[in-house]
């Protein structure tokens, strides 16, 4: 039975108890493995997330018209399982349209390829109804809804995404919205709103909205003014129509996606650092805001042509948890945020329009909440936008730090869950149970706790305080202390009553971890005084097969001695071309195209490579025009005569102009048949979000001497088995009978060592490999695309699950190498094991420290 989701102004209400909604976006279609899924999942759940996004993806699942797989790594239902396993929420977003800057948006290539269709009943912006295209929506909801359906731990589902019409036309949001209640789905229906503006919000249950507050990265966002225009308005510009249901944010700028002439993911993390998650997600939380999901929490991979032609392999995202499964700053700085509202209940406040506090200077302050059902509990919001921290006193009494582009949320009369209150502190709180609370000791902190009626009174030893602690009043109802600033690896433990106050600095918050049963884990330096919970948090144990000591990882585990990295050599050689060759031998192998046109779409080809073939018989051609997508070549009678690219990355650039080529005369057989082949490479479909989904790839227009062509097509098997002896001395000499090929195929086996109890991530590094495009597959998988124009990746993931990681496995590795000019030259080509090599991201034990 599922779980029951109610509602109100302030936040759900799951089976009756207010739930503040914590939540990162995974994209599985971006994980090959389901040890991947796991892996990641786990890791969102021990950084305090309580709630996972996942979008489900229509193109990923639908291969052929009617045709629908959910095996394997398509398999939701052990997806969702895991998640329940994890005791994580699920927020279903299964489209139609999905972005992500997914090839076509989500859309399955059969369904592009119905060009009369206005997808999302929408052309150009304007409403267009289809009743052929929501027959289509509703054939896949019946698929996908049933699954979503049958998992108690879903509890919210979103229709369509990111959505509006020229007019805001309601027919098309109104008509999802009634096909999910005819499919059986009870949980609140949200749509995410671009534009804040209120969008369609008298039609959902649940009004939502995206926020991306940092799009270009030429200039620090810590000097754009508008970063938080949006997000310091959001309660007074969206309470009216949402009165009676929470504020949610859909999307919550956690980075940003890289494309081929855009930005590196190390610029877009760099650019961001670990302030503007925070910030971004504090303000909002100033707002009354109870449900937020950061997208995208967790990284992933462009393998084989999931990635829209805007994006390349990469979709690291700049995310907490990155694409090779580390742990970054970023997530640390999300972790302390999601322990501290797992800790104290934010699920129901209201704005008040001063902090009851005389504060010195109001510069810093940003919001002041009190809790509903309380009325001396209080959250005092500070922020601060400038280069320089900022100090003011709060009570005449209590010390505060600003740092530099920071917010802090101090509490103010909060109730503690072991009777007493915490009267007020200068420091943010990051953990509480029945007898702890641990604060952040990142500076220095003036704390006061208060009775509040607890049998115990608030009594401290003073000669058994820690150095750098000093009590600066003492009653029986109230104490007040003074801790110094800790240093690295330092912590400080202090008892008051029946609490245990501990501060921990920077780097100990870091790597100070809350497991589902409520240990507590620290880094491997964390060290406590001996004293009562000393016993808890000093003494050890270490793990070396408990799931849990795999899937943290980074900055949880020790490092490990660096393993052995496998020189790549005895590298073999193909032509991969071998229409240049052996082209009277595949000529079978081609068909007519479609009358419906020349493109890949349109001959059932909806990612990958193509050839087309147009026998010419005795005739001589000056001059062929052509406009191919997106990367193409040229051959007349078995001679390169052009060679281009027609990327169409930019919206506006549907209608590129012809190209025009001249057909030398010395290549014409006047007594023999005269042929031309031309080669194109896809890249996938535009992510939609401008109605151009459905530009076109491949052969879009042919004429010779201005006659348009029907051409045969031949769709490339982009698979790789090629049987080649490991033990041949020279690898080039297994070269097909050619001497130069603008396509060429390199392919090797290697094997990884033992890792002996340590857990890898592995990539390929590419060094002064100077070919204009490279084409990477590892078993049979394409994983990676490397475009020298651009160089926005250079190290590519090998992602479990498509590499073979035990001890006796072979792993084979191909390098589909792209030259036109000048071609490739068999007697000039020669990888080194520096150019191309094995790169582990990082080594680390599987042991952890975990108190008992």
């Amino acid at each position: 039975m599922g779980l029951q989701i109610r509602y109100d102004k302030y936040s759900l209400i799951i089976d009756g108890q207010r739930t503040f909604i914590r939540s990162g976006a995974m994209h599985y279609f971006r994980l090959p493995s389901q040890a991947l899924w796991q892996d990641r999942l786990f890791k969102l759940k021990a950084a305090g997330y309580n709630a996972v996004d996942l979008y489900f993806c229509w193109n990923y699942h639908s291969p052929a018209q009617g045709v629908y797989d959910f095996t394997g790594i398509r398999d939701v239902q052990e997806l969702l399982k895991i998640t329940q396993e994890l005791g994580l929420f699920v927020i279903a977003r299964p489209g139609p349209y999905i972005n992500a800057e997914y090839s076509g948006g989500g859309f399955p290539g059969w369904l592009l390829a119905k060009r009369h269709l206005p997808l999302r009943n929408r052309r150009e912006g304007a409403f267009e109804w289809s009743e052929e295209y929501m027959a289509y929506v509703t054939e896949w909801w019946r698929q996908i809804i049933p699954f979503i359906n049958a998992a108690p731990n879903v509890i919210l589902m979103q229709i369509e995404n990111e959505y509006a019409t020229l007019e805001v036309e309601p027919d098309y949001m109104r008509a999802l919205y009634d096909l999910s209640r005819q499919l059986g789905v009870t949980v609140p229906l949200f749509h995410n709103d671009l534009y804040v503006a209120g969008l369609y919000e008298d039609i959902v249950d649940i009004y939502a909205f995206d926020n991306y507050s940092v799009t270009q990265f030429e200039t620090d966002w810590r000097e754009m003014p508008e970063v938080f225009q949006v997000l310091d308005h959001v309660e007074d510009n969206l309470r009216p129509f949402c009165q009676n249901r929470p504020l949610m944010a859909a999307e919550l700028q956690a980075g940003w996606f890289g494309t081929w002439r855009g930005y590196k993911y190390q610029e877009i993390t760099e650019t961001l650092g670990r302030e503007h998650i925070a910030l971004s997600t504090k303000s909002l939380l100033g707002q009354g805001l109870t449900i937020f999901n950061h997208y995208k929490a967790i990284g992933g991979t462009n393998w084989d042509y999931t990635g829209s032609i805007e994006t390349y392999t990469s979709y690291d995202f700049g995310a907490p948890i990155s694409e090779t499964g580390l742990n970054t700053e970023r997530l640390f700085e999300s972790k302390a945020l999601n322990y501290f509202l797992e800790s104290f209940d934010l699920s129901a406040t209201e704005r008040e329009v001063d902090f009851p506090l005389p504060l010195s200077h109001r510069e810093c302050f940003y919001a002041c909440r009190s809790v509903v059902g309380d009325t001396q509990a209080r959250w005092l919001f500070l922020r601060n936008l400038t280069y320089e921290p900022a100090t003011l006193t709060v009570a005449e009494a209590y010390p505060v730090t600003v740092n530099a582009f920071e917010a802090q949320i101090l509490p103010h009369q909060v109730p503690l869950r072991c009777g007493y209150r915490l009267a007020f502190s200068t420091v943010e709180a990051l953990h509480q149970n029945e007898s702890l609370l641990i604060l952040k000791g990142d500076r220095a902190a003036t704390v006061t706790l208060s009775q509040n009626g607890h049998s115990q009174p608030l009594t401290v030893e003073g000669d058994s305080l820690p150095n750098g602690v000093e009590i600066l009043s003492q009653e029986p109802e109230a104490v007040t202390l003074y801790c110094r600033e800790m240093r690295d690896q330092e912590a400080c433990q202090v008892q008051i009553g029946a609490l245990t106050l501990i501060f921990l600095s920077k780097d100990l918050v870091d790597t100070f971890w809350v497991e589902p049963e409520g240990h507590l884990v620290f880094g491997p330096e964390a060290r406590l005084p001996d004293r009562q919970y000393g016993l808890l948090l000093g003494k050890t144990r270490f793990w070396s097969t408990d799931p849990t000591a795999r899937a943290l990882q980074a900055h949880v585990l020790e490092a490990a001695p660096p393993l052995p990295v496998p020189a790549l050599r005895d590298w073999h050689i193909f032509n991969e071309a071998p229409e240049l060759t052996e082209f009277e031998t595949l000529k079978p192998g081609f068909v007519p195209v479609s009358p419906h046109g020349l493109d890949f779409d349109s001959n059932g080809i909806y990612e990958g490579s193509a050839w087309y073939w147009v026998p010419l018989g005795r005739q001589r051609p000056e001059t062929l025009t052509l406009d191919a997508r997106h990367i193409w070549a040229v051959y007349f009678n078995g001679q390169r005569i052009g060679h281009g690219h027609q990327l169409v990355v930019i919206h506006g650039m549907a209608h590129a102009e012809p190209v025009e080529i001249p057909v030398p005369e010395s290549l014409w057989r006047p007594n023999q048949d005269n042929e031309l082949l031309i080669f194109v490479n896809g890249l996938g479909h535009p992510k939609g979000f401008h109605d151009d989904a459905q530009l076109p790839q491949g052969l879009l227009s042919l004429s010779v001497d201005g006659v348009s062509q029907q051409p045969f097509c031949h769709i490339r098997q982009e698979t790789f088995s090629r049987s080649a002896s490991s033990s041949t001395e020279n690898a080039l000499a297994t070269l097909e009978g050619f001497e130069v090929s603008p396509i060429v195929l390199m392919q090797t086996h290697f094997m990884l060592p033992d890792d002996q109890g340590c857990e890898t991530a592995w990539g390929l590094k590419l060094q002064d490999v100077d070919f204009e495009r490279i084409n990477i597959y590892l078993n049979n998988v394409l994983i990676g695309r490397y475009w020298r124009d651009c160089r926005r990746q250079e190290v590519f993931y090998l992602p479990t699950g498509v590499l073979k990681q035990g001890a006796d496995e072979q792993n084979l590795l191909a390098l589909v190498l792209i030259n036109f000019d000048p071609p490739i030259d068999k007697t000039r080509l020669s990888l080194q094991p520096h150019q191309v090599a094995l790169y582990p991201y990082a080594t680390l034990q599987k042991a952890l420290h975990r108190a008992d």
